[in-house]
């Protein structure tokens, strides 16, 4: 699952690669750091990149030398420059502020046309219990377009219980996976003659905490990356 943040991240940055060194700002007030455990140049949010553009505009705050409009496929945003060669030439010593965000409805287009699995990524074991339930009051495809928006979300970088690297995405994932083995493993060594009857199946059950499991990853997912061309640690102030 860590595949997801990493390609979306991709498309962000490589056709935008620059070379900062020296700027040294204050994050977004609403922003959170892409890496929860080590310091990182990248940041998220879900304010829009015109919100981002109007906080660094601020009367308090350096203005940007020149403001440059980025747009490529789903995504759009600003390039705020701190010394002309920042926007002017990316190979030499630069100051800036990189902001992009995605458009969703853009992005699960492009999905559909280009690559519908990707969109599958966070639903992978819903569509196998969606007809073994008792209570059928909302499809798969209801909750399918409920959701797909996920698969177009940026997720932070975390540890899981091994000490590896690991999206958000992932550890929500297998902490329900985690949930659902358990449960369903306890009701079969018991010998529970109601794992698959009325009131509540093994599949209701598994149905209710996947319900669960996506509500829990729509929270922690972001749609703005802000890039700074250094680790920001102050007020870029007047």
């Amino acid at each position: 699952m860590k595949q997801l943040l990493s390609l979306i991240t991709l498309l962000f940055v490589v056709s935008n690669f620059s070379f900062g060194q020296t700027a040294v700002y204050e994050p977004f007030a609403d922003a959170v750091p892409f890496r929860i455990n080590s310091p990182t140049t990248f940041f998220l949010t879900n304010q829009d990149a015109e919100a981002v553009k109007a906080f660094f505009e601020q009367p308090e705050f350096i203005q940007p030398e020149k403001i440059e409009c980025l747009s490529n496929g789903y995504y759009s945003g600003y390039r705020l420059c701190y010394n002309r060669a920042a926007c002017e030439n990316q190979k030499v010593r630069s100051e800036w502020i990189q902001v992009y965000t995605i458009n969703t409805d853009e992005c699960i287009r492009w999905y559909e046309d280009n690559n519908p699995d990707f969109l599958m990524i966070p639903f992978q074991n819903i569509r196998s219990i969606t007809d073994k339930r008792n209570n059928k009051k909302e499809s798969f495809t209801d909750i399918f377009n409920q959701y797909k928006h996920l698969a177009c979300q940026l997720y932070r970088q975390s540890k899981d219980s091994d000490g590896q690297d690991e999206s958000e995405l992932s550890l929500v994932l297998q902490k329900y996976y985690s949930k659902i083995n358990y449960k369903t493993g306890q009701m079969l060594v018991s010998g529970d003659k109601d794992v698959f009857s009325q009131p509540l199946s093994n599949a209701d059950y598994n149905w209710n905490l996947w319900m669960q499991c996506l509500e829990e990853i729509d929270v922690v997912g972001y749609t703005t990356l802000i890039e700074y061309s250094d680790i920001p640690t102050s007020k870029l102030t007047r």
